[in-house]
């Protein structure tokens, strides 16, 4: 199965949000992917979909998806205002727990849920990728092969 796209334009709502992860566990289940590999991808991109539709004013976003050896590639495009969930020291996560900020824990579930988080903003675009370590295939099942 090719990789998984998907576009919305704003106003962004919470129906996208269930439409999203439907459709995105549906792609990993034809991509024979366990169910807690699923739910891991899910949640990631539900927080960090949630954030985008909350606080970065966006005309639009994109969310991407494709295999990666036995690993799942996501990405996240937006047009919103620039958000580095790294800047100041964030990637100290026993920092910011221990903070008085006023944030919630998405960012901190998502570092942990992720193998690898990366942020960047070019043209005016931000972009999240980030990599979800598979776990093995459900016994006797096979991921098909890549394209």
């Amino acid at each position: 199965m090719g990789p998984f796209f998907q576009r919305f334009e704003a106003p962004l709502r919470k129906v996208q949000v269930e439409q999203l992860r439907r459709e995105l566990l549906a792609w990993l289940e034809a991509n024979a992917f366990p169910a807690d590999t699923s739910y891991r991808v899910a949640t990631v991109v539900d927080e960090l979909f949630c954030n985008t539709m909350e606080y970065s004013g966006a005309a639009w976003t994109e969310v991407g998806a494709e295999t990666s050896g036995t690993d799942v590639a996501l990405s996240l495009r937006d047009d919103g205002v620039a958000f580095d969930p790294f800047e100041a020291g964030q990637k100290d996560y026993s920092l910011y727990l221990a903070s008085d900020t006023d944030r919630r824990l998405g960012l901190y579930l998502v570092a942990r849920l992720a193998r690898q988080v990366d942020y960047r903003r070019g043209d005016g675009i931000n972009e999240v990728r980030f990599v979800v370590e598979a776990e093995p295939p459900a016994p006797g099942r096979r991921r098909p092969p890549r394209s």
